[in-house]
C-alpha cells in the first residue's frame, strides 16, 4: 500500500475550505494498486483537485481525479488502458464519534445502492430502501489527519470496466462459439479435397497394384 501522498490536517480546515491540488504519479499509483491487476497505463502523470470543507467534527471532500490505468485485457491479456476521471465525493466524520451511516468511501456522487446490497454492523437495509447520495459518501477518519489515499484507491477500482478490452476492441462482438460450416460447406470441400487429391495419389500408387489399374482402365473404356 502507498505511503500518505494525499493528506490534510484538520487545524488546515478551521479556517475555512482547503483546496488540494496535486499530481498524481505512475509510481503512487503502482504502489497503492499493488494487490490488484491494475498499473498505470501511462508515464504522464494524473491529476487531483479536490477542495475539503470542516463542517463541525465532519469533513466534506469534494473534487475529480484524472489518471490513466492499464489493466489486463480480458480476451486477450494484452494491456488495455482507460482514461478516468471519477467524481469525489465524500463526508467523513470521526472515527468513534456521533452515530452516522456508515458506507463504503468509494461511492461516486449520487450513486445509490439498494438494501439487498447495503448491510453495515448492526444495521441491515430494507429490501426497499435506498441510500441517498450523501449516506452513500459516509465514512470515517481518525486522528488529525484527513488521509485520502485509500479513498481514492477506490475510486479508480469503482471505475474499471467489469469486462475490461484493449481499445481495438471495445464494442467488436465476442463470438465465443463460432458457426460450424454448412453441410453444403463441407460437402464441397470434401469434393474439392478429392479432385486435389486424385493426381497424386495415382502417381504414389504401389507398383505392384499397377495390372489392377491397367484393368480399371479398360473396363471404364467399355462403359
Amino acid at each position: 500500500m502507498a505511503s500518505n501522498n494525499f493528506c490534510v490536517g484538520l487545524h488546515e480546515l478551521e479556517d475555512g475550505p482547503r483546496e488540494l491540488e496535486g499530481t498524481i504519479s505512475a509510481e503512487w499509483l503502482d504502489k497503492v494498486l499493488d494487490d490488484t491487476d491494475v498499473r498505470h497505463g501511462s508515464d504522464e502523470p494524473g491529476h487531483l483537485s479536490l477542495v475539503l470543507t470542516k463542517n463541525g467534527p465532519d469533513v466534506l471532500v469534494q473534487g475529480t481525479m484524472e489518471v490513466t490505468i492499464g489493466v489486463p485485457c480480458a480476451r486477450t491479456l494484452d494491456l488495455a488502458t482507460y482514461h478516468i476521471r471519477p467524481e469525489i465525493f465524500l463526508l467523513l466524520s470521526p472515527k468513534g464519534g456521533a452515530q452516522a451511516t456508515k458506507k463504503a468511501a468509494h461511492r461516486p456522487r449520487g450513486k445509490k445502492e439498494t438494501a439487498g446490497r447495503a448491510k453495515s454492523k448492526g444495521a441491515v437495509w430494507d429490501s426497499d430502501e435506498e441510500l441517498s447520495g450523501e449516506e452513500a459518501a459516509r465514512d470515517t477518519y481518525s486522528g488529525e489527519q484527513i488521509v485520502l489515499d485509500d479513498f481514492l484507491r477506490e475510486f479508480i477500482l469503482l471505475e474499471i470496466p467489469m469486462v475490461p478490452l484493449r481499445e481495438d476492441l471495445r464494442g467488436v462482438p465476442f463470438e465465443a462459439n463460432p458457426p460450424l460450416p454448412s453441410d453444403q460447406d463441407h460437402a464441397s470441400g470434401n469434393n474439392a479435397n478429392r479432385d486435389s487429391m486424385k493426381a497424386s495419389d495415382v502417381d504414389s500408387l504401389d507398383p505392384r497394384l499397377s495390372p489392377l489399374r491397367e484393368i480399371k482402365a479398360r473396363l471404364e473404356k467399355k462403359e
